[in-house]
């Protein structure tokens, strides 16, 4: 499973369903938000043997502004939710092979709803975490 074909095609489906969130498929020194990055990995090898299958773990981070806290909690939440036309679970499971970058995913849970700090500029955000599987080949 290549890696970078999974973030981007994370990345390319939030894009295409999501309009107005900004998604990166790189960890972006400046951000234009509301904005949907990468984050942390985690790659587990050989999940079965001879290389059958590997296993990723990807907590990508939403943020949204803090021009108005009320809002952006509201608009965050949105992005959080379990279903709706901007739930990032919705979005994410819509496209389970991210076009045959993987053989499936799964957003297990978001972590972490708190202030983040991108240079001098706190956005309200939260990280999500993504199982995803694919041939370790």
């Amino acid at each position: 499973m290549d890696l970078d074909a999974v973030i981007e095609g994370l990345a390319g489906v939030v894009a295409a369903a999501i309009p107005g969130l900004t998604a990166y498929d790189y960890a972006a020194e400046a951000i234009v938000e509301p904005a949907f990055l990468p984050g942390d990995v985690t790659v587990e090898f050989d999940r079965t043997f001879g290389r059958g299958m590997d296993a990723i773990t990807i907590k990508p981070i939403v943020l949204v502004g803090r021009s108005d806290d009320r809002a952006a909690q509201k608009k965050l939440n949105d992005y959080l939710s379990g279903s709706g036309l901007t739930s990032l679970k919705q979005v994410i499971e819509a496209s389970p092979t991210l076009g045959g970058a993987c053989h499936d995913l799964r957003v297990v849970r978001v972590t972490g709803r708190r202030l983040y700090t991108f240079g001098d500029t706190q956005f309200t955000g939260a990280e999500l975490e993504i199982f995803v599987v694919g041939s370790g080949s």
